[in-house]
């Protein structure tokens, strides 16, 4: 079954929807790793790789080539015998695992299929190095940066952590015709101001900062458009092409002016009723089709227009909810003010995959002020609402409150107004007003109607929010 569905979805250069669809649910039923890909901490790649290894023994190779700074092993995997190399890492964020499953089942995928056409073509054409995870120790915390502090992707001159210094002799040992830097951006991130979020991102990266189009950043620009045209079936409207001004200390720019073409692919937004698996599965799909294109006629066929058509990514014209014309109290002066609050709702990945706490780490307030700049997924009618900041540290739970809970946070008051505004004003439940970038955590007073009455609802990072403001 395999086997034909190969057959049919790799007959052309770019995957028509019903091609891509055969090789989309090929990796739904078989893929490798089935752990999520915030879940698969350096442990358990560990075990994923010996797996892979045990499975495939003479078909493709699991080695150590380093360890990162706190001691833990940095490993590659190696298939194919082509003359070509090509290197694909992942995770050099510790935070940013979409891509890392997706680079063992396509390991998996080569090895189980080597002795079909489409895969053995790629398998004889090229030599593929993976790394699925070059930040261990920032995995293991889920942070960024390393166990030094230092973002290993700022590293690419100075060179002042061993997970960048591996990174490059890599790069310098093999010599790869192209690389591929796969992360994850941020889940709110939108496609130019269409209010589309952006689920994949693109980027053919410059060698220096005019962006010169050498031949190797051509062929990067025409595997983003092949990726780009690939991919738009399951998510319409849904790339971007990321930020392209030259960043000197970065490694895409410098593996690329050190002679290796690198595609930047960022995993962003989820699929709409996806998630991590959609993530990972574009990945593998969009890696797939490339590297059989590439190895058919190096992508001769393929043109970089749907890469040069693609809007730019934009981080501030996207958020979860706003509130229009809510009335807010500044708790410094405790005068009210109208204005728009808009926020964003995230929880964290490991939450959502189940392997973490529920933190909610990243709601945040998006704005205080005009929101029609921003194309929020709710727009909620906030006319006559009260909102008052409110401290994390009190521990209120999201959702409807009474009067008396409310005051019970401040057991110093023997009394207080029966004036919603007097009352939130003489609570003073925050000292530090609602701001942009700060929590989404606050008191809203509705106002009741002919069919309500007037209630109190706390919202804690963007939790809590009555659905009667619809």
């Amino acid at each position: 079954m395999i086997g034909t569905l190969l057959a049919v979805a790799l007959v052309s250069q770019a995957l028509s929807p019903l091609e891509s669809e055969a090789l989309w649910r090929e990796h739904a039923s078989h893929r490798f790793v089935t752990i999520p890909a915030p879940c698969l901490n350096p442990a358990a790649l560990a075990t994923e790789l010996r797996r892979l290894s045990d499975r495939h023994q003479g078909a493709l190779r699991v080695e150590t080539i380093g360890r990162s700074f706190r001691g833990k092993e940095i490993r590659m995997i190696s298939i194919g015998t082509g003359p070509s190399s090509i290197l694909l890492w992942s995770q050099m964020h510790g935070d940013e695992p979409s891509a890392t499953p997706a680079l063992l089942d396509l390991a998996d995928f080569l090895a189980r299929e080597k002795s079909h056409p489409e895969a053995a073509r790629i398998l004889n054409a090229f030599t593929l190095r993976m790394i699925p995870m070059l930040n261990p120790d920032g995995a293991e915390a889920y942070e960024r940066r390393n166990a030094q502090g230092i973002d290993i992707n700022r590293d690419a001159l100075m060179l002042a952590t061993p997970e960048g210094r591996l990174l490059k002799t890599i790069r310098d040992r093999y010599t790869p015709i192209l690389g591929f830097n796969l992360h994850d951006q941020g889940r709110r991130v939108s496609v130019g101001d269409t209010g589309v979020l952006s689920t994949i991102s693109l980027l053919a990266v410059a060698g220096d900062a005019r962006g010169t189009l050498t031949p190797g950043r051509m062929r990067a620009k025409r595997v983003a458009s092949h990726i780009a045209r690939t991919l738009s079936f399951f998510i319409p409207g849904g790339i971007a092409r990321y930020d392209e001004d030259w960043n000197a200390r970065a490694f895409g720019d410098n593996i690329t002016a050190w002679g290796s073409p690198v595609v930047l692919v960022e995993s962003g937004g989820f699929p709409r009723e996806g998630g991590f698996a959609e993530l990972t599965r574009l990945n593998f799909v969009a890696l797939f089709s490339v590297l059989d294109g590439l190895a058919r006629n190096d992508l001769a066929d393929s043109p970089a227009d749907a890469y040069d058509a693609l809007l730019r990514n934009r981080p501030d014209a996207y958020a979860d909810v706003a509130l229009a014309g809510v009335t807010i109290l500044d708790p410094k002066s405790s005068r009210w003010f109208e204005a728009d609050v808009v926020v964003d709702v995230l929880n964290s990945d490991r939450a959502i995959s189940g392997c973490g706490i529920s933190d909610r780490a990243g709601s945040r307030v998006i704005e205080v002020g005009d929101s029609r700049v921003v194309k929020p997924g709710r727009r909620l009618d906030g006319h006559g609402v009260l909102v008052a900041p409110l401290a994390r540290n009190l521990n209120l739970r999201p959702g409807e409150i009474s009067r008396e809970a409310l005051m019970a946070a401040r057991p110093d008051l023997s009394a207080a107004p029966d004036d919603p505004r007097a009352f939130l004003s003489s609570l003073r439940l925050s000292a530090s007003g609602l701001i942009r970038n700060g929590p989404a955590t606050f008191v809203a007073f509705v106002p009741g109607t002919a069919a309500s009455v007037s209630r109190y609802f706390v919202v804690v990072d963007g939790v809590g929010l009555p659905d009667l403001l619809k």
